[in-house]
């Protein structure tokens, strides 16, 4: 039996990116359709709303590994494809997320990801927001990668230059 279960979101931050953007696009596109007086039939309501679910398909495809759930229990790490228990994680790497970093658009930044790697090079990633951290220190005492990796999050966070870590 299972005493001690967490489960977290992967990361909704992009998520909510992924509704957002496409939105925005569709906004903008749509200001002058219902400012000027242009014709307004099926086609072009049919049209945007196949706009809107391309991109967001688009967003989804780029994105799909912030849609996971990932599962903490006594004895692994899952997400429901992929399962790593505590003693075979070997190492973790922190990736940083950064949209329009190529773009006009001013770069944003959001919470990194932190991929848990384990003996054959599986990963599992969530983002390092404060309550995934939390979640996390329930099971510090598991290997000692996570101690290291709580140790970080906790001494980056109370550190007057708190970068993404909140």
């Amino acid at each position: 039996m299972v005493l001690n279960m967490k489960k977290i979101i992967s990361h909704a931050q992009l998520i909510v990116f992924s509704f957002l953007a496409p939105a925005v696009v569709l906004l903008i596109e749509l200001l002058p359709i219902l400012v000027f007086p242009i014709k307004k039939d099926l086609f072009t309501s049919v049209f945007f709303i196949l706009q809107y679910l391309g991109m967001w398909i688009i967003c989804f495809a780029i994105h799909k590994y912030a849609y996971r759930i990932i599962y903490l229990d006594d004895k692994t790490v899952t997400d429901g494809k992929i399962e790593i228990s505590w003693e075979c994680i070997q190492k973790y790497e922190i990736k940083e997320i950064k949209l329009f970093q190529y773009s006009i658009i001013p770069t944003i930044y959001l919470k990194p990801m932190v991929f848990l790697v384990g003996n054959n090079g599986e990963k599992i990633g969530f983002s390092m927001t404060q309550k995934n951290i939390k979640q996390l220190i329930y099971f510090v005492n598991k290997n000692p990668v996570i101690n290291e990796l709580i140790k970080k999050t906790v001494n980056t966070s109370s550190s007057p230059k708190e970068r993404h870590f909140n």
